[in-house]
């Protein structure tokens, strides 16, 4: 399954940026990660990887998100993503 690109407005966003060229193994280099909410809930993460049009075979991205805001429960080693 591809991704699909998503338009929603770009009300309350952060943009956060990430040096380019310091993937390691080839593997995708993100960049820049631009988040925003809109009022009804919907959250939207634009991924931006420099040596990417689109991912290749075994390539991945995860967005883990510690939604509690408590490192001691869920799980990816011990950072509390829910």
């Amino acid at each position: 399954m591809r991704p699909q690109a998503v338009t929603v407005p770009l009300a309350n966003h952060q943009v956060f940026v990430d040096a380019t060229g310091d993937a390691t193994g080839g593997g995708p280099d993100l960049t820049t990660v631009d988040v925003a909410n809109d009022d009804a809930g919907t959250i939207v993460f634009r991924i931006t990887l420099s040596n990417r049009t689109a991912l290749l075979e075994g390539d991945s991205v995860g967005v883990y998100l510690d939604v509690d805001k408590d490192e001691r429960t869920g799980c990816i080693e011990g950072l509390g993503a829910d």
